[in-house]
């Protein structure tokens, strides 16, 4: 689990402070805070008067009038809902920034203990790309576990935090490997997240297991591109209130609209809303995607693109995926072609060795994902000594 070093460091921060701390990183209320309050003995009825004025409008002058007319107010109270929400949103956003902002330095990371580093770690990984992180350090039975999170693909991480001024050692790793090997973890993707660097051999067996090790220097850039995030954020903010209230407006618009045409129209024309199925990624974009993540060594991406479907005999599972890439440096497409769910070209493998090898390439995609597909060596050119 996460740990320090026993030199002494500068007092942890106050209990309040850290109530404070958890207070910001709370969810937003869907119901705004003052509804509870006495105002809410007003509204209720003032909502009760105006839904019977409503009725005996549409009374007097016709049915079509009257769920037009409710239309309009549904749609109005929804808009100004979703503009109070939305506020509240941002505003504990900017309170969730402002409190990591203040926290991008390794000088306070350093001063961290075990139990804040891996709050830290749970609140950076969703702006690093790895949404839903949970810290779960702290529960029992959590062996070599500190923090839980998934990729952009959707693969789930087991993450062990490790706040020390010790380098990491292989041991850590070997630790986070049986815990994704077997039990509750089973079946994860791996990560350890060290304030400290990670010697050569820790970092030779995390990369043997498909494990990312993001030691002191590699979290160094995550924090430089974080604050990037953060400045530029603050100041898009503005603009994303500005749009949802004219998304609003113009969702009001057209709600009012479609009622009114399916109540004065005939009882055949309220045919059901068609839902448009989420867009699908272009096979060419697909395999484009697959081998740019081989390249920069994403292994769970690699897996979720179709690394999963290619593999036989002792590479079919995710390790033997990885183990087949031990000396992969980048792949370089060189030639792309797409036809239906049928995509074919060339590539260039550099190894770490200095070997490139040229290879064509036949891989067939269906809904976003590469489910066969075979490669053939051209030629091979040797690193000269």
């Amino acid at each position: 689990m996460s740990e320090s070093s026993s030199r002494p460091e500068r007092p942890a921060p106050r209990e309040d402070q850290q109530n404070d701390t958890d207070a910001e990183d709370a969810g937003v209320p869907v119901i705004p805070v003052w509804l509870s309050d006495w105002v809410a003995l007003i509204l209720g009825p003032a909502a009760l008067v105006a839904l019977l004025a409503i009725v005996g409008f549409g009374q007097a002058h016709g049915a079509v009038y009257g769920w037009v007319l409710l239309a309009v107010a549904v749609c109005v109270t929804a808009a100004l809902w979703g503009w109070g929400y939305s506020r509240r949103r941002q505003a504990a956003q900017a309170r969730s920034d402002r409190s990591l902002c203040g926290r991008l330095e390794m000088a306070a990371v350093d001063r961290m203990s075990g139990g804040q580093f891996e709050k830290y770690c749970e609140d950076l990984l969703p702006h690093c790309g790895y949404p839903g992180a949970r810290r779960v350090g702290h529960l029992k039975g959590q062996q070599a576990v500190d923090v839980t999170a998934r990729t952009r693909a959707g693969t789930l991480l087991a993450i062990e935090c490790k706040r020390q001024k010790i380098s990491v050692q292989p041991k850590v790793v070997n630790a986070l490997v049986g815990a994704i090997k077997v039990g509750r973890y089973q079946g994860y993707a791996g990560m350890v997240i060290s304030s400290a660097p990670a010697t050569s051999g820790a970092k030779a067996l995390a990369a043997e297991a498909g494990i990312m090790m993001v030691d002191r220097p590699v979290l160094q850039d995550w924090m430089g591109q974080v604050q990037t995030q953060l400045g530029l954020g603050s100041q898009a903010r503005g603009m994303r209130a500005a749009a949802k209230v004219a998304v609003a407006v113009l969702g009001c618009a057209a709600i009012v609209l479609a009622v009114t045409f399916q109540v004065a129209g005939s009882p055949r024309s309220a045919a059901a809303v068609r839902v448009r199925p989420s867009a699908v990624p272009a096979p060419g974009s697909v395999v484009r995607e697959y081998f740019a993540a081989i390249s920069r060594h994403d292994w769970p991406q690699v897996w979720q693109l179709g690394g999963k479907n290619l593999g036989s005999g002792p590479y079919a599972s995710y390790a033997g995926m990885i183990s087949a890439y031990r000396l992969s440096q980048r792949d370089v497409l060189t030639a792309v072609h797409a036809s239906g769910e049928s995509v074919t070209g060339r590539f260039l493998a550099y190894e770490t060795t200095g070997t490139v090898q040229a290879y064509d390439f036949s891989l067939t995609i269906r809904a976003g994902t590469i489910t066969a597909g075979h490669q053939t060596l051209l030629a091979t050119s040797y690193p000269h000594n």
